[in-house]
C-alpha cells in the first residue's frame, strides 16, 4: 500500500513538472489550441539553405523566436489565421524587409536572404561637405532607407541587401540628383552638388467678389527669401530656392493675413493667395440729434459696407434691439443727455457713435419783423373836372372884362 502511494505521488509530481513547462512554452509564442506551426526554409539568393539564422515572427497579439538549423529550416508557431512578419538577423546574410505570412496556416514558407553590404554617400558643393542632405535608397522602387547627411556631409545605410539601387538626394537650393549604384559590399557614392533657383509668381486678390479683384500694395513674406509688394495687378515675382518648402504670407492694411506653404521644384512656379478685409461693423445713425421719447433709426454696415443682420445695439452698455435681414434697428431713447451707441455681432464691436437727446420742449414762435415804414411821396394834386369847369369860366370872365375895356377906349 505505501508502494502505491509513493508512485501516485511520483506520478503526480512529473505531472506537474511537464505541465507547468508546456505552460511556460506556450506563454511566449501562441495559445496551444489556437496555433499553428510554419515551417520556415531561409535560403541565399543561389538557392543555398541558411543555416544559423535568427527568425522573430510577430503578430498583432504576440511574438515568438526560432533558429534555423544546419538545413536552413525552423519550426515556428504562430496564432491561426493571423498576419506574421517575419525577420531575418544572421551575421552575413540580411533581409531589407520583413517577410510576410498573411492568414497563417499549417505551411511550408521560404523566406530568401541576400549577402550583406552598404552605402556611404558623400555631398559636397564647391569642394565644401553639404550637411543636412536628404538621402533616398531605393530598391525596384520601394524605399529601404532614407536619412540626411551628418556635418561632415556623409550618409551611411547600414546593413542592407548587396544588389542594384537607386540612390537620390536633394536640399532646399540645391537641384536633385540621382545615381544607380551597384553594391557588392561596402561601397561609396559620391554627389557633388548644383545649387540654384526657379521664378515665383504671386497673385494676391480679394475672393469677396464674384470676380476677385487684385490687391495693390501687399505685402509678401516669403520664408527665407524676403519681403515684395505687390503692383497695381496684384502680383510680385522673386527668386526661390529650387526643392523647397516654403511659407508664403501676404498682409496688408485692413485686411486679415493669409499663409500658404508653398513647394518649390525645379521649374518656375505661379502662386495665388486670396486675402479678405478685416471684419469690422459701422453704426450709421439716421440723425445725431432727437427728442426725448422719440424712435432712432440705425444702420449696421460689415468690412464691405453690406448690411449685417443679428447685429445687437447696445446703448450706453445696454441691449435695446438687433439688426434685421436689411441691417436695420430702431428703438426708442429716453432722457435728454448724450447716448453712446455700438453695435456687436460675432465678438466684433464698432466704433462707438454719440446721439444727442434733447427735452421734449414746445417751440418758441419765431418773432416777426416789424418793417421799417417807407416815407410816402406827396402826389401831385390832378385837376378834377369840377376844377376844370371852375378855372375855364373864370379865364372867360377875364375874357370879357378886357373885351369890355377895350371897346370903351375906341369909343
Amino acid at each position: 500500500m505505501a508502494s502505491i502511494r509513493v508512485w501516485a505521488v511520483v506520478g503526480i509530481a512529473v505531472l506537474a513538472v511537464f505541465g507547468l513547462g508546456a505552460i511556460g512554452a506556450a506563454g511566449g509564442g501562441a495559445a496551444q489550441d489556437d496555433a499553428v506551426t510554419l515551417t520556415v526554409s531561409v535560403e541565399d539568393r543561389d538557392g543555398n539553405p541558411v543555416g544559423g539564422a535568427q527568425l522573430t515572427a510577430t503578430w498583432d497579439d504576440g511574438e515568438t523566436t526560432a533558429t534555423t538549423a544546419s538545413n536552413g529550416r525552423a519550426f515556428v508557431d504562430v496564432e491561426r489565421a493571423a498576419d506574421v512578419e517575419i525577420d531575418v538577423a544572421h551575421d552575413e546574410y540580411v533581409r531589407n524587409t520583413p517577410f510576410l505570412v498573411e492568414n497563417a496556416t499549417e505551411r511550408d514558407v521560404t523566406v530568401d536572404v541576400a549577402r550583406q553590404g552598404g552605402i556611404v554617400v558623400t555631398t559636397t558643393h564647391d569642394e565644401t561637405s553639404v550637411a543636412d542632405v536628404t538621402v533616398t535608397v531605393r530598391k525596384d522602387r520601394v524605399r529601404i532607407v532614407d536619412g540626411e547627411t551628418t556635418a561632415d556631409g556623409e550618409f551611411d545605410s547600414g546593413v542592407i541587401e548587396q544588389g542594384e539601387y537607386t540612390v537620390s538626394v536633394v536640399k532646399q537650393g540645391y537641384f536633385q540628383q540621382t545615381h544607380e549604384v551597384t553594391v557588392d559590399g561596402d561601397v561609396t557614392q559620391e554627389f557633388e552638388l548644383r545649387s540654384g533657383s526657379v521664378l515665383l509668381a504671386i497673385d494676391v486678390a480679394d475672393d469677396y467678389y464674384e470676380e476677385p479683384r487684385p490687391i495693390e500694395g501687399a505685402q509678401i513674406d516669403i520664408e527665407d527669401v524676403g519681403t515684395v509688394t505687390t503692383l497695381s495687378d496684384g502680383e510680385a515675382t522673386v527668386r526661390a530656392p529650387v526643392n523647397a518648402w516654403l511659407t508664403v504670407t501676404a498682409d496688408r492694411e485692413g485686411y486679415s493675413p493669409t499663409s500658404r506653404s508653398v513647394r518649390i521644384r525645379e521649374v518656375d512656379r505661379n502662386v495665388s493667395l486670396m486675402i479678405n478685409r478685416e471684419p469690422t461693423l459701422a453704426v450709421e445713425p439716421s440723425n445725431e440729434r432727437i427728442v426725448s421719447g422719440e424712435r432712432l433709426t440705425v444702420s449696421v454696415l460689415d468690412e464691405y459696407d453690406d448690411p449685417v443682420e443679428g447685429a445687437t445695439i447696445r446703448v450706453d452698455g445696454e441691449d435695446v434691439a438687433e439688426t434685421g435681414d436689411d441691417g436695420v434697428a430702431t428703438f426708442r431713447l429716453e432722457g435728454a443727455t448724450q447716448r453712446e451707441i455700438v453695435a456687436v455681432r460675432d465678438g466684433i464691436e464698432s466704433e462707438p457713435v454719440t446721439v444727442r437727446v434733447v427735452a421734449d420742449e414746445p417751440e418758441t414762435p419765431t418773432p416777426t419783423a416789424t418793417p421799417t415804414p417807407t416815407e410816402t411821396p406827396t402826389p401831385t394834386e390832378t385837376p378834377t373836372d369840377e376844377d376844370a369847369t371852375g378855372f375855364g369860366a373864370a379865364i372867360a370872365l377875364v375874357a370879357i372884362a378886357v373885351s369890355l375895356f377895350l371897346l370903351r377906349r375906341r369909343g
